[in-house]
């Protein structure tokens, strides 16, 4: 499990105002924010109701310069 450092509300907020696109699903949906530390709970129902049966995760980093 990640126990990392997390960013602090001022470094969220610089990023926030940098201007960086907000993070979207493939349905246009804002992505959900969890706390690493915290495990989500686990609905083996809705895991089997899923039609993808797949769990993806797609990762796009943009990097910019002064």
């Amino acid at each position: 499990m990640f126990s990392g450092p997390s960013l602090t509300r001022a470094a969220q907020a610089r990023l926030h105002t940098a201007g960086f696109p907000p993070i979207l699903d493939r349905n246009g949906t804002t992505a959900e924010v969890l706390n690493p530390s915290d495990m989500p709970n686990f609905d083996e129902n809705v895991e089997y109701r899923d039609r993808l049966k797949v769990n993806e995760i797609v990762l796009q980093f943009m990097a910019f310069s002064r």
